[in-house]
């Protein structure tokens, strides 16, 4: 038991006692007056006594009240001495007791205190384990983005060395033209002349080998695919959303619709990786050609010929210096329209990509070795 609960007992007791003896005090002086009283009026009757014997009876009584007085007032004397030392011991236990508490409460502090600096302590290494450990996380991840980094860029380089490697050795473009009498005639041949120029220019110009078909017909498609089996099929003509415009025997307009051409690709691509369709309103040619073969060309509005020349001819002289596809298609896209004379007035090409091909990364001529 604490020395706090011990003087808090003691506290206690003697408060208890001092409410005691106070008591046994005031009754044993309420005693004593009481026999104080009697003893007065058995002296009074003494007084008023007829006759000797009846007032020394009543003197007797008198001193017996009296003598009881004195034993009332003796045992007040006593609890009224017993009373002031419970008060002085009680000052004492209450000193003791605050003295205890003071003492209990500063150890308490003390204790708060070295627990509130422990706390910090464990806090503060807490802290600095979990710092040390964002740290080796840190520069694990680091080391981590390095590595991924550097396999990254080991693979790119892979990659683009594997790229060039399945570019074949020599590619040969197909270029079909069609220009039916009964439509706005087209110099399909300046187009022609532009590429092959372009070509010659290129760096790589043995690598690229050139195939023109003039005045094509629906029969003839199949037979000049198996007969060159192009790696790039260059559609010059007329044409719209639906179709593509071909000629009859009679050298007028017999369509290629979409449908039909969806089954023309999916019989015979076993080598194309591009499809160019030079002609008005041919984008949705060029998505549904892309889920046959990695890319195609078309043109989201109708283009004017000059426009269309300068954009083929650039095409194929940068497919020429061994640039990607990605690169090709964006040259030929600036050519044209530097060529342009107010940058109005007509359609531009849209490149599209099979899903899943990155065109930055396909490479369609492979520069020769050594």
């Amino acid at each position: 038991m604490s020395s706090v609960s011990l003087y808090e007992q003691e506290v206690s007791r003697q408060r208890k006692k001092i409410q005691s003896e106070a008591k046994t005090e005031a009754d044993a002086s309420r005693k004593a007056a009481d026999a104080d009283k009697r003893a007065a009026e058995h002296e009074k009757d003494a007084s008023r006594a007829s006759s000797p014997s009846s007032s020394g009876s009543a003197l007797r009584k008198a001193q017996g009240k009296r003598d009881e007085a004195n034993k009332a007032r003796v045992k007040a004397a006593k609890a009224a001495g017993a009373k002031a030392k419970a008060e002085g011991d009680l000052h004492t236990a209450q000193r003791k007791l605050d003295d205890a508490r003071a003492k209990e409460s500063k150890k308490q502090l003390d204790r708060n205190e070295r627990d509130r600096e422990s706390a910090e302590r464990r806090s503060s290494a807490e802290r600095l384990r979990s710092e040390r450990e964002q740290q080796r996380r840190e520069a694990g991840r680091d080391q981590e983005i390095a590595r991924l980094r550097s396999r990254t860029s080991e693979t790119e380089t892979r990659l683009h060395e594997h790229l060039q490697a399945e570019a074949p050795e020599t590619i040969t473009v197909l270029f079909v033209a069609a220009s039916p009498e009964d439509q706005e005639p087209l110099r399909l041949d300046r187009e022609v002349r532009e590429i092959l120029r372009r070509v010659r220019e290129s760096e790589y110009r043995e690598s690229v080998k050139f195939e023109w078909r003039p005045a094509t017909q629906l029969l003839d498609l199949i037979q000049m695919l198996n007969e060159v089996s192009p790696h790039i099929v260059h559609f010059s003509g007329h044409g719209s959303q639906e179709a593509l415009a071909f000629e009859n025997d009679a050298g007028r307009t017999t369509p290629l619709e979409n449908d039909q051409l969806a089954l023309l690709l999916h019989a015979t691509v076993d080598r194309i990786r591009l499809v160019v369709f030079n002609s008005c309103d041919s984008a949705a040619q060029a998505e549904l050609a892309c889920q046959h073969l990695d890319a195609a060309i078309g043109m989201d509005e109708p283009i004017d010929d000059e426009a269309a020349k300068v954009f083929a001819g650039q095409l194929y002289n940068a497919i020429g210096f061994g640039k990607s596809l990605e690169q090709a298609f964006q040259q030929a896209l600036v050519q044209m329209r530097l060529a342009s004379d107010d940058g109005a007035g007509s359609g531009e090409p849209r490149l599209h990509a099979a899903p899943g091909i990155d065109l930055s990364e396909v490479y369609l001529v492979k520069p020769p070795e050594g």
